[in-house]
């Protein structure tokens, strides 16, 4: 059975995503900052730059943003792995976090092409 969503809720979602990425990313890269200070981890300073570009380029309306958002969750798994080595246990907690946004930002792909095209269309 297909149900089809209105846009103006996939619109709303795409906007949630976008802003919830910023929340989280701007004071990690923050963080990430301090860390780098410190003489900790980079991580948390390239997942906060990654959740923030992604965060920017979803609120303008581009999939790209999506993609930045797969590739720093992809760069977050290997630097987990690596980091624990190869332990899943220990790699977990780096993992989850970034892992909740996965599914919902490929499904928000779809509508962020279709806005693509509208905007193509009208100019």
């Amino acid at each position: 059975m297909y149900i089809q969503i209105p846009k103006i809720v996939n619109e709303w979602l795409v906007e949630f995503f976008s802003i919830t990425l910023l929340i989280l990313g701007v004071p990690l890269a923050c963080a990430g900052v301090y860390f780098i200070v410190c003489g900790e981890s980079f991580y948390c300073f390239f997942m906060g730059v990654g959740f923030t570009v992604s965060g920017y380029l979803v609120t303008r309306r581009l999939p790209e943003g999506v993609w930045v958002y797969l590739f720093t969750w992809a760069a977050a798994c290997c630097w987990a792995l690596w980091g624990a080595r190869a332990d899943i246990s220990e790699a977990l907690p780096w993992l989850v976090v970034p892992g909740i946004f996965v599914v919902p930002a490929v499904m928000l792909l779809p509508t962020l092409y279709r806005i693509r095209r509208e905007k193509n269309l009208r100019k």
